[in-house]
């Protein structure tokens, strides 16, 4: 397990102090921990969303037969070479 030294300004201080004397938390560690878990979950949360956003794109593309059908492991490259390039292009376009 590692350890760490964290600097905490007045007003965090006093809500760690808050928290563990009202019991909410037995110490200093506890609280990091959960705090840190509870990010670590909203940013799982967030991925997911994103997934979840791709995946509704995905089958309703489909459901609108609004899809690139591609016959074997040659053509998904050429296929995924050419969303590069032309990405790449976008890229280097100038704003506006």
């Amino acid at each position: 397990m590692s350890e760490y030294r964290i600097v905490l300004g007045p007003d965090i201080e006093g809500f760690v102090e808050r928290s563990v004397r009202a019991g909410r938390f037995s110490d200093l560690s506890e609280m990091v921990h959960a705090g840190l878990g509870a990010l670590l979950e909203r940013d799982e949360a967030a991925h997911r969303e994103v997934l979840r956003a791709a995946a509704t794109a995905g089958f309703d593309a489909l459901d609108q037969d609004n899809h690139v059908e591609l016959g074997d492991e040659e053509a998904l490259v050429a296929h995924i070479a050419a969303i590069g390039r032309d990405a790449r292009a976008r890229a280097d376009r100038p704003a506006g």
